[in-house]
């Protein structure tokens, strides 16, 4: 991994603890964490389809696109019962 992406990655997971107060209820405090790296992760392949050269990864990014939307799908319909709980 070239230095560069690993400083925006270890910049990326600061920024996700640094924007979410933390609760008692781990599985909630997971959920919203998960969230957050899902759309991180969606942002990202987003941008290697628009940008990216390799026909490997381009190839590989529209599944990623899939999976991350489904995931935080996931993690809003858990979020939305926990809430009545």
């Amino acid at each position: 991994m070239a230095p560069q992406v690993g400083l925006q990655l270890i910049g990326l997971t600061r920024s996700m603890t640094m924007t979410m107060t933390l609760t008692s209820y781990s599985d909630k405090d997971f959920a919203m964490m998960m969230k957050m790296h899902h759309q991180k992760g969606l942002e990202m392949a987003k941008k290697e389809l628009a940008e990216g050269k390799s026909r490997q990864m381009t190839a590989m990014a529209p599944k990623i696109v899939d999976s991350q939307i489904q995931e935080f799908a996931e993690f809003d319909k858990w979020l939305a019962l926990a809430a009545h709980e």
